[in-house]
Formats: structure tokens, C-alpha cells, sequence
């Protein structure tokens, strides 16, 4: 059997070892595609308050407080989302967890609203009634785009707050859109998270 000439077997083995180097290269870019791709998903937010709920304790899925989708620089709807819930056994009976994506990124407890200058200590009345959170943070934007006024606006991000408001749970939105490089504030909404009404729109400007 004839031998391989040297120069030749040399040239034949540097080619075996690109091909593992670019196999390799290869599932590490596959891979980073799949994790940033995790990292930046969107979901509608009764979603990620099961994600909350499941990463810290699943009994609290029932006792949310409120819940706040960061406006996202990357996509129209949040990729961070901020949900607290009652819980008893907790500092100041509260508990804040932070959402990114797919991943639970932090559980905090005690003071987590002192940029709204909140320092009481939660209470179980301010659960927001399970059977009221019947309109999810999409169906909330659908219903709102979709509106006079807002619908040929090129709306680039959208923020939310779902809060408390006369007894029932109420999403509050912002609407942005980008002009000349900036992010501007076109619009903001009231909607009743019980059944999609829009209560209130203001619409700032949209060209």
C-alpha cells in the first residue's frame, strides 16, 4: 500500500483540523443565536406572571399586586418585565420578581417601588381579582392600535403598568415611536384589563 507523501499528509491533516475548528465555531455561533434569542423574547404578560410565579413560588400566581413591561430598545414589545405579588411570608408581604426573556433574573423583597416613594408594607387587598384579569398586555395593544388616531402610527415600543385603578386591574400604556434617532412619546392609554375597553387615549402626535 502506498504511503502518503509527507508534504501531502501534512496539507490533508491542516484541512481536518479547519474542519473541526469551523464544526466548532460553528455550534458556538448556533448556540449564541439560540441564548440571545431566548434573552430577547417577548411574551404577553399573564404568561410571564406564570413565568414569576414558577420561579419563585407557584401559589402566588393568584395573589399578583401589579406588574410594569419595560420598554424594550429592540423590539415593539418588552423583553423586561417587573411583577410583584402578596406574599405574607415576605419583607413588607411583597414580593418582586424580574423577568428578561425566558429567565427569572431576580427575586427581591421589601421596598421595590421607591421610585413611586412606596415605603408601606403590601397588603392582601390590593390583589388584583383573578377572575377581572380576563385581557392580556397583546390583546390591550391590539385594541388600542387599532383605535382612531393611533392606527397609521409607526409605534416602535410599547411600555405597560398593570395596575389597580377603582377596584379593577387597568393597563396602563405608552406608546413611542422614533423620531429623527429619538424615541418620543406618541400616545398613552388606559385599558380595562376585565374586558378590553379602551377608557381612555391620548394621542400626542404621530408624524
Amino acid at each position: 500500500m502506498a504511503s502518503i507523501p509527507l508534504p501531502l499528509a501534512a496539507v490533508l491533516a491542516n484541512i481536518w483540523s479547519m474542519k473541526a475548528v469551523l464544526i466548532c465555531l460553528f455550534g458556538a455561533a448556533m448556540a449564541l443565536t439560540t441564548s440571545l434569542e431566548a434573552a430577547g423574547s417577548t411574551h404577553p404578560a399573564f404568561k410571564v406572571r406564570d413565568m414569576a410565579a414558577k420561579g419563585s413560588n407557584s401559589a402566588l400566581k393568584e395573589k399578583l399586586i401589579a406588574m410594569r413591561g419595560v420598554k424594550s430598545t429592540v423590539s415593539l414589545q418588552p423583553i423586561e418585565w417587573y411583577v410583584w405579588f402578596f406574599d405574607g411570608s415576605a419583607k413588607q408581604q411583597g414580593k418582586r420578581v424580574k423577568i428578561s426573556g425566558e429567565s427569572v433574573v431576580e427575586i427581591m423583597e421589601g421596598h421595590t417601588e421607591l421610585e413611586r416613594a412606596r415605603l408601606a408594607s403590601y397588603k392582601e387587598d390590593e390583589i388584583l381579582p383573578p377572575k377581572a384579569l380576563q385581557v392580556d398586555s397583546d390583546e390591550a395593544y391590539s385594541r388600542v392600535s387599532s383605535a382612531a388616531g393611533l392606527k397609521n402610527a409607526k409605534v416602535t415600543s410599547v411600555e405597560y403598568d398593570l395596575r389597580r385603578r377603582d377596584g379593577l386591574p387597568v393597563w396602563l400604556m405608552n406608546f413611542y415611536s422614533e423620531k429623527k434617532g429619538e424615541s418620543v412619546k406618541v400616545a398613552t392609554a388606559r385599558v380595562s384589563a376585565l374586558d378590553g375597553q379602551v377608557l381612555e387615549l391620548k394621542v400626542h402626535s404621530t408624524k
